[in-house]
């Protein structure tokens, strides 16, 4: 897969767009994304951290996944 990184406008707008399909995926801090998560609306494929966050025990971390 080939990842093109791309400016946006902000987090808001960012997270909309993810939302819309406009983009396919993004980097986003817990915060921003746990409701969306939790909702169903966006899915974790990895976390950044060197260790996987207690409340989404099945997303692995990126290090795991090299």
């Amino acid at each position: 897969m080939k990842l093109t990184a791309i400016n946006l406008q902000g987090r808001r707008p960012a997270v909309q767009d993810l939302l819309g399909g406009q983009i396919g995926m993004m980097f986003l801090d817990r915060a921003t994304a746990r409701p969306h998560l939790d909702s169903g609306k966006l899915r974790a494929i990895a976390a950044a951290g060197s260790r996987r966050i207690a409340a989404y025990p099945n997303v692995p971390t990126v290090a795991e996944q090299a």
